[in-house]
This record gives C-alpha cells, structure tokens and sequence, in this order.
C-alpha cells in the first residue's frame, strides 16, 4: 500500500491501524460523534475505504476553513 497523508495534518501512513488510532487522538474533534463511534468499530480495509469516501471539504467549510 502507498503512503498517503493524513486528511488534517502532514502525518503519513501505510497502515490503516496507524492512522485510525492518530485520528481518534489528534482529530476526534473534527467528526460528529455517530461518525466517530462507527469508525472506530472499522478494520483494515474498511478504514481506508471511509478515509476515501469522507467529506472532508464539508467538514473544513463548517469550521470556516473555506472562503
């Protein structure tokens, strides 16, 4: 699997684990907390695949991160 970073910060990962356990630590802020407790139950391929498919531009424009 090719690196990639992460959707917030400038972390990089490889492993799904890596970047769920960095997510729930550093950015559990940035997700409601339904969407939060559904992927923290994700494994494998299945955290890559809501990494992939999450809106993050919705999420940077409600924090006024867009203008």
């Amino acid at each position: 699997m090719p690196r990639r970073r992460c959707p917030f910060c400038n972390v990089m990962w490889t492993r799904p684990t890596k970047i769920k356990n960095h997510l729930i630590v550093d950015h559990a802020d940035k997700f409601a907390p339904e969407i939060l407790e559904g992927f923290k139950a994700l494994c494998g391929r299945g955290i890559t695949e809501f990494l992939d498919a999450y809106n993050y531009l919705a999420v940077a424009d409600m924090e006024g991160c867009l203008t």
